[in-house]
């Protein structure tokens, strides 16, 4: 019996090792890309972080982007030219002054604007002094010694508006020897009067101011005066407007 029991106990043995004694399956691809058996109960499942791992990171060499940015605007200067050309504005006479003197006279100074303006404060009349010289030399053939001691001469511009027309105000601008009056260092007013026979002879009339300037006119001349005094005050007065200027000299 022991001859024939040994062989049927080694084929009983080889037929159980080959069955495995259980139901193993085939290993499968997880989902995260790794070969596994089936698991027992009792292991672990696997972190859920595996299957939804962070992606990998970048490459150091690589640099991160960065989003566009906008250049400042350029910063603007005084001298910076104007996007539209704006249109040249014509110059504008310099305001007159309307300081009074103890006399009740507008004072006013050689090359500065003065008038007589109409009620909507346009002029009607506008004149500058621009030079007074004291002691000017007589060209006429004809000429005299001043009566009153020294020939001061004004330069003037003078121009009228056309508006002078329809003015109430004033009809012809005038300004001669008969029109000023002197008044010395001293302030004393001269009992000499600023015109004389001599300022008739002394230039020619060529360079003169015209005694009459009618609307719309511009002129430019000498006014001669014959003045006691080589300094001091002289006072112009309109016929018409009885307004007064003084400039000193």
């Amino acid at each position: 019996m022991k001859f024939y029991r040994a062989p049927l106990l080694g084929l009983a043995l080889a037929l159980t090792a080959c069955s495995g004694g259980g139901n193993a399956e085939a290993p499968v691809e997880s989902a995260a890309g790794s070969a596994s058996a089936s698991a027992p109960t009792t292991t672990a499942a696997a972190p859920i972080a595996s299957a939804t791992a962070a992606p990998a990171p970048v490459p150091a060499t690589t640099p991160p982007p960065t989003a566009p940015t906008t250049p400042a605007p350029a910063p603007t200067t005084a001298e910076a030219a104007p996007t539209t050309a704006a249109a040249p504005t014509p110059a504008a006479a310099p305001p007159a002054t309307t300081e009074l003197s103890p006399r009740g006279n507008l004072i006013k100074q050689v090359g500065e604007l003065a008038g007589i303006r109409d009620a909507n404060g346009e002029y009607l009349v506008s004149f500058t002094v621009n030079d007074i010289a004291v002691d000017v030399q007589c060209t006429d053939s004809l000429a005299e010694a001043p009566e009153n001691g020294h020939f001061v001469a004004l330069d003037v511009s003078v121009e009228t508006s056309p508006n002078m027309l329809n003015s109430d105000l004033i009809e012809q601008f005038s300004m001669s020897s008969y029109t000023f009056q002197a008044i010395g260092p001293d302030g004393v007013t001269s009992n000499a009067g600023a015109d004389s026979v001599a300022t008739l002879f002394c230039l020619d009339d060529s360079v003169l101011l015209p005694t009459d300037i009618g609307p719309g006119e511009k002129a430019q001349g000498i006014v001669l005066l014959d003045v006691e005094n080589p300094s001091g005050t002289l006072v112009y007065e309109d016929y018409w407007t009885d307004s007064s200027w003084e400039y000193s000299y």
